[in-house]
């Protein structure tokens, strides 16, 4: 015997135990009333009217830098975002060879 009996009986009682937890777990859902979820749809909205009119407040600006060769990169926050990947260097016969011995 690889396992002893005290081993797959502790074996088999914490998978039961995580399996009805889970099961009890997923069984509870948010009640979310209908007042608290009209106002964060509401909010939502302002927000987004927000951030479209200051987008369309600096497109202009973005889309004349993209033409100076400056493109627009979303969400970059460091210089490591801003730079243009290396070359990959030319795949030589050599090295591709494959040799049978």
């Amino acid at each position: 015997m690889i396992f002893s009996n005290r081993f797959r009986f502790s074996f088999f009682l914490t998978l039961i135990i995580l399996i009805l937890t889970g099961i009890i777990s997923s069984s509870v859902a948010q009640n979310i009333p209908d007042e608290v979820a009209d106002e964060a749809s509401k909010i939502e909205q302002k927000l987004q009217a927000h951030k479209d009119s200051v987008w369309q407040a600096v497109k202009p600006i973005v889309m004349k830098q993209a033409r100076n060769g400056r493109p627009y990169v979303p969400y970059a926050s460091v210089p490591a975002h801003f730079q243009e990947p290396k070359a990959a260097e030319p795949l030589r016969l050599v090295d591709a060879a494959v040799t049978f011995t």
